[in-house]
């Protein structure tokens, strides 16, 4: 169809055919012609043929026919909302066939399905992250021995089904996806395993690499306040690794890949750059385990106690998770219970908003943990230990965590007991004395003296 710059149009019509006008479902309403043709009429009127063939035409055939319909004879039956030269109206010259009027509501209900679709798949992606870390850790799985039989030749795909099939996991592409990442992506033998859903996808893939023998596990409590070295020992006591391997492979192998790792600063006074980060728990450990896959699995549980929320809260206090953990350790080693945990760290958080008054946290267990042994009070000589650890000469938080702390201890640190005090003493017999001022805190501790009673930590 050629346009025609006077609003008529032009199209090749054979001599014998009838076509209709059909007026758009838009229009408000019909249209006069020339001919004088009746309103509502469904003829097309009359309308001289041009004797030539019309310019532009593809084929040139001289039986083209050209017709005009001149639209301003109708602005009488054009609404008032309808402004001067709109076109209002349009003409389909295909035989015998009416334009289907738009469906009503169609844009609405694509933007429904849409909206459903987006959030089926963040629910699918939610579903889908969440199985994925259960997985990595296994900390939530059922603690019980499953014997899966690898036949010659399977591929990783075919593990991961096998694996999944047994319950040892719930996602197959998140296998996949961090054995790739995770350099794990070994040749695997034939035979069978016996293995735990709680291994988690590191010890899974390390014990399929293996040749198939009858691994034993076994099932370690690290308790909230052990240090590096305390964790060492239990773990070679309980012949999963030996201490040497485990605290060679803390200070040498390559763990930035965690982000909280990664973000530690370096400082040349820290006695462990990963204490405070040997996450708590009750873990499952094959006897003679890679220490590097035990340090794996205290990361991953870390990155999950340590939530986002947990994260959001300590951005929002201007604190970075490092000086939340160093905090949270000194909080473990002089608190007790919940409530004093609490309290403690409200001392301890009114010492370090108030740097120009209190610029020493001064607890005797950031030195202790220097010195490899407890200090119940600090002698003249201990208050002058020049050791960065010792916060009675250091201002701020010490170089590091002093201890590895449970969640209680961090939480306490990011919602303290909101209080005045900056003093705090505990005697023999574990009950704690807080004070606001430095002259209540002496007659504090003199009084406990004074009743014969021994005096355990505290802020001086």
């Amino acid at each position: 169809m050629t346009e025609d710059f006077k609003g008529g149009f032009s199209e090749k019509l054979p001599e014998d055919e009838t076509y209709e006008k059909v007026q758009d479902s838009h229009a408000p309403g019909p249209v006069s012609n020339k001919t004088g043709a009746a309103e509502g009429s469904s003829e097309i009127p009359e309308a001289s043929a041009a004797e030539e063939p019309v310019t532009g035409s593809a084929d040139g055939e001289k039986n083209a026919k050209h017709f005009e319909v001149d639209v301003s004879a109708a602005e009488d039956a054009i609404p008032d909302y309808v402004e001067s030269g709109q076109v209002v109206y349009d003409f389909e010259l295909e035989k015998g066939k009416k334009r289907k009027p738009r469906k009503r509501g169609a844009g609405c209900l694509s933007g429904a399905v849409y909206l459903v679709l987006v959030i089926a798949l963040s629910i699918g992606l939610a579903i889908f992250a969440l199985t994925v870390v259960n997985d990595v850790t296994g900390l939530v799985k059922d603690d019980v021995e499953i014997t899966v039989e690898i036949p010659k030749g399977a591929s990783l795909t075919d593990i991961a089904k096998i694996l999944k099939d047994n319950g040892l996991i719930d996602n197959e592409i998140g296998l996949l996806a961090f054995a790739k990442l995770a350099g794990l992506d070994y040749t695997y033998h034939q035979g069978t395993f016996t293995l735990n859903p709680r291994m988690g996808y590191h010890e899974l893939l390390k014990a399929l690499a293996q040749q198939s023998v009858s691994l034993e596990t076994v099932k370690v409590t690290i308790i909230e306040g052990w240090t590096i070295d305390e964790i060492a020992q239990k773990l070679e006591s309980s012949q999963v690794c030996t201490a040497l391997e485990f605290t060679t492979a803390l200070e040498n192998n390559d763990y930035s890949d965690y982000d909280f790792i990664a973000a530690i600063p370096e400082n040349e006074d820290r006695i462990y750059k990963m204490e405070g980060y040997i996450f708590p728990d009750t873990y499952d450990f094959y006897k003679g385990s890679d220490a590097d896959t035990v340090i794996r699995k205290f990361l991953d549980n870390f990155e999950v106690r340590f939530s986002q929320e947990l994260r959001d809260e300590a951005e929002a206090q201007g604190m970075t998770v490092e000086e939340v953990v160093i905090l949270a350790s000194m909080v473990q080693e002089e608190g007790a219970s919940e409530k004093t945990m609490q309290m403690v760290a409200g001392v301890f958080r009114n010492r370090l908003d108030n740097p120009s008054k209190y610029p020493y946290l001064q607890s005797n267990a950031t030195l202790s943990y220097a010195l490899g042994e407890p200090i119940l009070w600090m002698d003249e000589d201990d208050l002058e230990n020049p050791d960065p650890y010792n916060t009675y000469v250091h201002e701020g938080l010490p170089p590091s965590a002093i201890c590895n702390p449970g969640l209680q201890a961090i939480k306490a640190v990011l919602y303290p007991d909101e209080n005045d005090y900056y003093f705090f003493v505990t005697d023999e017999n574990n009950l704690f004395y807080f004070s606001e001022t430095a002259s209540q805190h002496e007659k504090q501790v003199n009084s406990i003296r004074k009743n014969g009673v021994g005096i355990g930590e505290g802020v001086s």
